[in-house]
């Protein structure tokens, strides 16, 4: 996928296609936040505002049967267009306010995003399903596809005397069309650089926070304007609500245990929820309870994240971290880009800004060593615990893109194999510094 921005802030004309770990660099303000709340927001709005209508003869006849089969191949074309149209108008009238912005900063505003066609066709064609919808109380919905079918069928079952009425069974079989596509564009999971702040004020927060009527409610889209970027306001909402997301498990925590484990030797410690206050446990004092403003500012800053690989992390999903290296020491920064990698392969979608050197000199190290065949080069692994077998941390770097966004664009780095990846803007400053220091020691 390549998602384009144009006329947006900062940003003159942007184009990005995105990989398995995606990394945009930059010098600062040259329009990486931009870059990255406005991708946000627009996927984020996808599985909002594109809805896929069906025949309302369907759920007159499933009704009266029984039983309907919806043949997807059929709705390809209708949503291809619909998607265009739906979100250029997005652009218009939504984006700007999403970002807590004036319109007028938008007049010019383009985003569009570029997919495969085919590719999800055949991602519609291959997707197995089996689940249900609960109607009423009496009344169920089963939904069934088998893969390298086009067909999704529909059965309902009724234990009651009432049957539900055809709008309310219309408005099921066009929500589940809808998220069956819009599922090809995988779910989006923002974590902002305000997550120091939100985290220290975060007893604040819960009890000034209005209490919700309805799951539905919460999850409902934000049609007025929000006083903060939408971005902001998703992380503020998901630190507020852990106590919500704790009763869930991750596929991390379910499958990929070690993560976890590398993930709190980075912070030092565990993080614990008691009566929806988080405290966190020194890995050296494990008898102490520290509160978020006692601890560190690191314990902070990776407490979102904490909860994120604990909680919700799904298969699929897109992990954006806005600068991963806060208030990181480099060794931590170090490991920090190791348990990217690890996320990466683990099959989340990762994409970063940063300005760390320490980051990306991981990131080259964990691609480097991850096509070399010589004994040497796997001993340095092995021995170093870069290995394939311990961590699953090294970088196929087909799978890698990287962007440095400068004079209101954004520049592609090459990638090879063999060196990893060439951020100029780095490098530029590590050899002027060497350069005076060079001068300053022996006058050259």
């Amino acid at each position: 996928m390549k998602f384009t921005i144009e006329n947006v802030g900062p940003i003159k004309k942007s184009e990005m296609e995105f990989g398995d770990l995606t990394i945009l660099c930059g010098k600062n303000n040259t329009g990486k936040t931009y870059i990255t709340y406005n991708t946000f927001n627009f996927f984020d709005a996808i599985k909002y505002f594109i809805r896929t209508s069906v025949d309302k003869n369907l759920s007159e006849k499933l009704l009266e049967t029984g039983k309907v089969s919806i043949d997807l191949s059929e709705y390809f074309s209708i949503y291809h267009t619909k998607f265009k149209t739906i979100m250029a108008d997005w652009v218009k009238t939504e984006s700007w306010r999403q970002m807590a912005s004036h319109k007028d900063h938008y007049t010019n505003a383009e985003m569009f995003l570029e997919y495969d066609t085919n590719e999800f066709e055949i991602f519609a064609k291959w997707r197995e399903i089996k689940t249900y919808s609960t109607i009423t109380r009496n009344c169920i919905l089963h939904i069934q596809k088998e893969r390298e079918n086009y067909n999704i069928d529909f059965t309902l079952e009724n234990t009651g005397t009432e049957l539900p009425n055809a709008d309310m069974l219309y408005k099921h079989l066009e929500g589940f069309l809808s998220f069956v596509f819009n599922s090809y564009f995988p779910d989006t999971f923002i974590i902002t650089c305000e997550r120091t702040g939100v985290a220290c004020f975060r007893p604040s927060f819960i009890y000034s926070q209005p209490k919700k009527t309805s799951v539905s409610e919460r999850d409902e889209y934000d049609e007025d304007g929000p006083k903060y970027p939408r971005p902001m306001q998703k992380d503020w909402r998901f630190v507020v609500e852990f106590r919500d997301a704790a009763v869930e498990k991750s596929f991390i925590a379910e499958e990929y245990s070690y993560i976890l484990d590398y993930f709190s030797d980075i912070c030092g410690g565990n993080y614990k929820l008691n009566d929806d206050l988080v405290f966190f446990e020194p890995k050296a004092s494990p008898e102490v309870k520290l509160t978020t403003t006692e601890s560190s500012s690191t314990v902070r800053s990776l407490m979102e994240l904490n909860f994120y690989l604990k909680h919700k992390a799904q298969k699929y999903q897109c992990l954006i971290i806005d600068e991963p290296e806060l208030n990181l020491h480099p060794e931590n920064q170090r490991k920090m880009a190791r348990l990217l990698a690890m996320l990466v392969n683990a099959g989340i979608y990762v994409a970063i800004t940063t300005h760390s050197d320490y980051i990306i000199r991981e990131f080259n190290t964990l691609i480097m060593l991850h096509n070399s065949n010589s004994p040497r080069m796997k001993s340095i692994a092995e021995e170093l615990g870069y290995d394939d077998k311990h961590t699953n941390c090294l970088l196929d770097p087909e799978k890698v893109r990287c962007y440095v966004a400068k004079e209101g664009t954004v520049v592609q780095m090459d990638i090879s194999d063999k060196y990893g990846i060439e951020v100029t803007s780095f490098d530029d400053s590590i050899r002027e510094v060497n350069a005076l220091q060079q001068r300053i020691l022996y006058g050259e």
